[in-house]
C-alpha cells in the first residue's frame, strides 16, 4: 500500500487523471532493458533474443526474455542489463571519445558502463563508489564488460573530487534518493518511504553535487539526476545550487530524449522520466554546463608504481608469447598486481580500488593471468578458441569443466560466438579451465 502522503503528493504533481494513469500503470509488469556493449560487439551477435530498441539511447533494447543471467554473451559482458529509465541522464549528453568522467555514486555501474561505452583510447572514466562491497560488484561488472581505461574509487565523493578541481569534461551525479520511482520494483522503498527520509535525502543530495561540481572543468557537463519523483530531491536541489553557484547553467538536454519525458517543475530543461509516459520506472534528470574554459591538470599522489625489472621481464615474456599487439608502457602495478592503463589516466592513491585491466601477478618467477586480461584483451590473444552458442563445450566450459579442443600447447582465449569470455590453458588436446570459479554456472 502506498502512503496516503505519498500519494496527495503524487496527485499534485500530475493530477487527478495523470495519478491515475501512474497507479495503473504501476500494476503492470516492470518493462526490461538491456545495453549491447559496443566495447565487446555489436546487437547482430544476439541472434536469439527478440529486441526491440529504446528510442532515446544508442545500442539500447527492450527484450522479454526470462532467466538470462546464465545466457554465454551475459557473461561474455556483450549486454548489461539495465532499467530503461535509468538510460535517460547518460543520453541526455553527446560524450566525445577523449572526454575525461567523473561519476560519483555509480555502483553498480550501470550508467559508468553506458557512458564508457562512446569512449576512445583517450577518454576514461573514474567511477565511485562510497560503499566498498558495492564497489567490490562494481568492479566485477567493469571486468565483465571489458572496460579499460578506469578508475574505481571508493571513497567519500569530496575525498575524491577535491583532487580534480575544474578537470573533468563531464560529471555524473546520479544521487542517493528516497526511491520513489522504484515503488513497482523494491517493495523495501514502499515500506520505508517518508517525508522524514525525503528531507534527508535532500539534504545528503546537496552536499554531493556542490563537491561533485568543484571537479567540472569550464565549459564541462554536469548531470544531476535521481530515481525519484519529490521535488524536494530533485528541482529544488538543482534550483538551489544554480542560485549559488552562477557559474552553472540548466542546458537543453538531447532531444530524443524529450518526447518520453515530462518536463521538470518550473522548467522544462530538467526532464522527468514518469512509468505511465514511457515503458520504465521513474527518473529525474537536470543536464547543467559549466560556464567559461578555465581548465586545471590534476596533481595527485599516483597509487601506481613500476614493475621492477625482473618483475617487468617476467610479464613481457608472457604477453609477447600470447599477444599479437600490446603497448609496454601501459604496464604498471596497483598493489601486487600487474595492470594495463593508459599512462595519462590519473588514478590517486588512498581512494583507488581498483584501475584499468588487471593482467596478472609475477609468483616467483612466473606469470599468473588473471581473468579480466582474457575478458578485456581476448579479441588480441595470438591462440583464440571461439564457440558456437550451440556447442556444448561452451555449456561445460562456464561450468569449470575441462573441454576438449585440438590447438598449440599454451594460455588461449575462449570466445562465445565472437565474444571474449574469459581464459584456458591447452594441454595435449584439452583446455584446463581457468574461469573463476565465482562467476561459474552452479550445476
Amino acid at each position: 500500500m502506498l502512503d496516503e502522503k505519498y500519494l496527495s503528493r503524487m496527485k499534485a504533481l500530475l493530477g487527478e487523471d495523470g495519478l491515475e494513469k501512474y497507479l495503473a500503470e504501476l500494476e503492470r509488469p516492470s518493462p526490461r532493458a538491456l545495453r549491447v556493449n559496443t566495447l565487446k560487439g555489436d546487437v547482430s551477435r544476439l541472434s536469439d533474443f527478440t529486441l526491440s530498441p529504446v528510442p532515446y539511447s544508442d545500442n539500447c533494447y527492450y527484450f522479454s526474455q526470462d532467466k538470462i543471467g546464465n545466457h554465454p554473451l551475459h557473461h561474455a559482458g556483450l549486454f548489461y542489463v539495465q532499467e530503461p529509465g535509468a538510460m535517460i541522464p547518460v543520453a541526455t549528453v553527446d560524450i566525445q571519445k577523449n572526454w575525461k568522467i567523473f561519476d560519483t555514486c555509480s555502483a553498480p555501474g550501470g550508467k559508468s558502463l553506458q557512458a564508457s561505452a562512446f569512449l576512445g583510447d583517450e577518454g576514461f572514466i573514474i567511477s565511485n563508489e562510497i560503499n566498498t562491497p558495492r564497489a567490490r560488484i562494481m568492479a566485477g561488472n567493469f571486468e565483465r564488460m571489458g572496460v579499460r581505461n578506469s578508475v574505481i574509487t571508493s571513497a567519500e565523493v569530496s575525498a575524491v573530487a577535491k583532487q580534480f578541481p575544474y578537470y573533468f569534461d563531464l560529471v555524473i551525479v546520479d544521487a542517493p534518493c528516497s526511491g520513489e520511482g522504484m515503488f513497482r520494483k523494491e517493495a523495501d522503498a514502499v515500506r520505508d518511504w517518508s517525508e522524514e527520509n525525503v528531507n534527508t535525502c535532500a539534504e545528503r543530495q546537496r552536499d554531493i553535487l556542490q563537491w561533485a561540481s568543484q571537479s567540472v572543468r569550464g565549459g564541462g557537463y554536469l548531470i544531476y539526476s535521481t530515481c525519484t519523483f519529490s521535488l524536494e530531491e530533485n528541482e529544488n536541489v538543482v534550483n538551489a545550487f544554480l542560485k549559488s553557484n552562477p557559474d552553472f547553467e540548466a542546458v537543453n538536454p538531447d532531444p530524443r530524449v524529450v518526447p518520453y519525458t515530462l518536463s521538470g517543475v518550473g522548467c522544462d530543461k530538467y526532464r522527468r522520466f514518469y512509468p505511465h509516459i514511457a515503458p520504465g520506472e521513474g527518473q529525474f534528470s537536470a543536464l547543467l554546463k559549466r560556464k567559461g574554459d578555465e581548465y586545471e591538470s590534476p596533481d595527485v599522489n599516483s597509487a601506481l608504481s613500476d614493475l621492477t625489472q625482473e618483475e617487468m621481464k617476467c610479464v613481457g615474456e608472457f604477453l609477447d608469447g600470447v599477444l599479437t599487439d600490446y603497448r609496454p608502457e601501459f604496464i604498471k602495478k596497483f598493489k601486487d598486481y600487474a595492470v594495463y592503463i593508459n599512462p595519462n589516466v590519473p588514478v590517486p592513491e588512498r581512494v583507488t580500488y581498483s584501475c584499468g585491466v588487471t593482467i596478472g601477478e609475477v609468483r616467483k618467477g612466473y606469470f599468473q593471468p588473471h581473468h579480466q586480461l582474457f575478458s578485456a584483451m581476448g579479441d588480441l590473444f595470438r591462440c583464440k578458441i571461439d564457440l558456437p552458442l550451440e556447442d556444448q563445450r561452451l555449456d561445460a566450459y562456464l561450468k569449470g569443466e575441462e573441454i576438449a579442443y585440438d590447438c598449440e600447447n599454451g594460455w588461449c582465449a575462449i570466445l562465445a560466438n565472437g565474444v571474449p569470455l574469459g581464459g584456458g590453458k591447452a594441454v595435449n588436446g584439452r583446455i584446463k579451465n581457468h574461469y573463476p570459479k565465482g562467476l561459474r554456472i552452479q550445476h
